[in-house]
């Protein structure tokens, strides 16, 4: 707008930016070379360049950037494209480093290494006994033993976008760690409430913890969805029915009633995130569907049709999409 600005070399943002992390993980007393010419410093060589995720190279030239960054030192985006030879790749990567060494990194270090780059994909658990964790400079434990996504977790964590999406898994596949990965995602952008639902009262309060320890608390709703249908009666000052024989039938249909006579309002939630989604019933889930904001359509449905603990059958006797969930094309396997 006719005023000069100054800002960072992008070269000088990630070079302060590496040099924070090589601290980082200097602390780690598993990633420091015992032995040697190298003692005391990383186990892996080390660099840093820039990468320009849409400017092709003869535009890096002709808008003269490289009179300011040395060729040498970038990426451009026909260097990161997905139809780009692995080994030209890895040719480019090399000339970002200045000095390099043999070494051979084991699998846990490699864990390790992420563990530190990436706290959103730590597992944390609780240890049976007293561990000899290290601690870096802010005070974070550095467990001996780390716990993290394994890439395939990371990789489906890190592509779900809007829309609806369903994820299959057996039990212990990963499914509820992703989807408290996926609350913190939207939890950064969204201005309405999230709700997260699950059959299991106990499951509902375990992730109500997991949430609660993420911080995002007060952004994330979970709860039980017999609680919740009782939470939306009470708010929209419907009566809640009596105790009996027929309780959550009762119920569930008072609350189906009071959306279709718009009663209680749709799309009340930035997004809707369904845990043990094998143990809803159909009408449920029809419901369930509508109270996802449309802007964004954000909808979450987890399940394995294996594991159904309520359900004899065993598996859905439906089909998603006849409850509304339109999700061909954006279905994951764990």
């Amino acid at each position: 707008k006719g005023r000069l600005i100054t800002t960072d070399n992008p070269l000088q943002q990630v070079r302060k930016c590496t040099y924070a992390l090589i601290d980082m993980l200097k602390n780690d007393d598993y990633l420091i070379e015992k032995k040697g010419k190298g003692k005391g410093n990383l186990i892996i060589p080390w660099a840093f360049g820039v990468v320009f995720t849409n400017l092709t190279r003869k535009q890096f030239h002709t808008m003269e950037v490289n009179h300011v960054i040395d060729d040498h030192l970038v990426m451009c985006k026909e260097d990161i494209s997905s139809n780009v030879d692995t080994m030209e790749f890895f040719e480019r990567l090399k000339k970002f480093f200045k000095h390099s060494f043999p070494f051979e990194m084991t699998l846990p270090q490699r864990k390790r290494i992420r563990w530190h780059i990436f706290p959103e994909i730590r597992i944390v658990q609780p240890t049976l006994f007293e561990d000899s964790s290290l601690e870096e400079k802010d005070g974070t434990k550095i467990p001996d033993v780390i716990n993290i996504f394994d890439l395939n977790q990371e990789r489906l964590a890190r592509s779900l976008g809007d829309g609806h999406r369903v994820i299959h898994g057996v039990s212990g596949s990963g499914k509820t760690l992703i989807l408290g990965y996926r609350c913190q995602q939207l939890a950064q952008v969204s201005k309405k409430p999230i709700l997260v639902l699950c059959f299991n009262i106990t499951l509902a309060v375990k992730l109500g913890h997991i949430i609660s320890e993420k911080g995002i608390g007060d952004k994330v709703e979970v709860i039980h969805f017999h609680d919740w249908c009782k939470e939306q009666l009470r708010a929209y000052n419907i009566n809640v029915p009596q105790y009996g024989n027929n309780y959550l039938e009762e119920l569930i249909n008072l609350v189906i009633d009071s959306v279709e006579n718009n009663h209680i309002p749709r799309g009340q939630y930035e997004a809707v995130l369904l845990d043990e989604g094998h143990d809803f019933k159909e009408d449920w889930l029809k419901i369930i569907v509508q109270m996802v904001d449309p802007t964004n359509n954000s909808l979450l449905v987890l399940y394995d049709d294996a594991q159904s603990i309520y359900n004899r059958k065993g598996k859905l006797d439906f089909s998603l999409s006849s409850v509304g969930i339109q999700a061909r094309g954006r279905t994951q396997i764990l």
